[in-house]
């Protein structure tokens, strides 16, 4: 079962290294428009019409392709005041109720962003004071997959931690090679 579930983290590492690549164009990207805008506005008194509308939905697409990839690094922020001086076995207990608590909640904001970008793209919804009238569904759907992802994310750290699997020691960086 081990080597299964080893199997199983190092592909969704790929996939969490490639929605981390994606977050890198984006960046790229966001950057490119915004110092094109800020040449516009400068040089030539005119500046990218909607250029701020479309930045906010690249920023929610590059946070929400992000969080399986920290949660997989185990980067995210956890206080461990009382929990270090515990034995072992509770501290493994601590985690796995940590994991099963944030799958509970972030499966729900995954089913109901995922309504949300549903109905925004069948209501064709939109931002009444955007200049460019761009759909919200795109980034409520970024949402929704990055919350989808997180969920995948945790109910696989929750298999690693109840089967008592070490994870591999390989460095996402090292895959970005290979």
């Amino acid at each position: 079962m081990g080597k299964m579930l080893n199997a199983i983290n190092r592909s969704f590492m790929k996939i969490e290294l490639t929605f981390l690549i994606i977050g890198g164009f984006l960046v790229f990207f966001i950057m490119f428009l915004i110092t094109i805008n800020i040449f516009m506005r400068n040089v030539f008194g005119s500046p990218i019409v909607g250029v701020y509308e479309i930045v906010v939905q690249l920023f929610v697409a590059l946070v929400a392709l992000g969080f399986a990839y920290v949660q997989g690094q185990k980067g995210n922020i956890t206080v461990e005041v009382v929990t270090d001086y515990l034995p072992q076995k509770f501290q493994k207990f601590f985690h796995l109720l940590g994991y099963v608590i944030g799958l509970f909640v972030i499966g729900i904001v995954a089913w109901q962003s995922g309504l949300q970008a549903w109905s925004s793209f069948v209501h064709q919804d939109y931002n009444a004071n955007s200049l460019l009238k761009l759909p919200l569904w795109p980034s409520k759907a970024f949402i929704t997959l990055g919350m989808l992802t997180l969920s995948l994310r945790l109910l696989l750290d929750i298999l690693l931690c109840i089967f008592n699997v070490k994870e591999n020691s390989v460095k996402q960086e090292d895959q970005l090679v290979s």
